[in-house]
């Protein structure tokens, strides 16, 4: 089996969580990024494709605490990945 590279072609910014975290999504999912310095390379960690309460597991579970602005961008959030992807991707088609 061979390991294929996300393509980030497809992916937009949706969040930063903190200054080493962040979520971005694709078509299919909301990813949490994360880099080990300011200026390291963002790397993908965590896919979510359900819920904001999913998603907020996730970050709980691997100890990545939003700041205050990070915490209000998700409880904006729509519910579901699908309802988020329903407003903001046909946009960007």
């Amino acid at each position: 089996m061979t390991k294929t590279k996300p393509d980030t072609a497809n992916q937009i910014h949706v969040l930063d969580i903190n200054p080493r975290a962040r979520i971005v999504a694709d078509n299919r999912q909301w990813i949490i990024q994360v880099r080990a310095k300011a200026k390291a390379k963002w790397k993908p960690k965590h896919f979510i494709n359900s819920t904001r309460g999913v998603l907020l597991m996730v970050m709980d579970e691997n100890s990545i605490h939003p700041t205050d602005a990070g915490k209000e961008a998700i409880f904006a959030l729509p519910n579901t990945y699908r309802a988020w992807a329903d407003e903001h991707l046909k946009s960007a088609a």
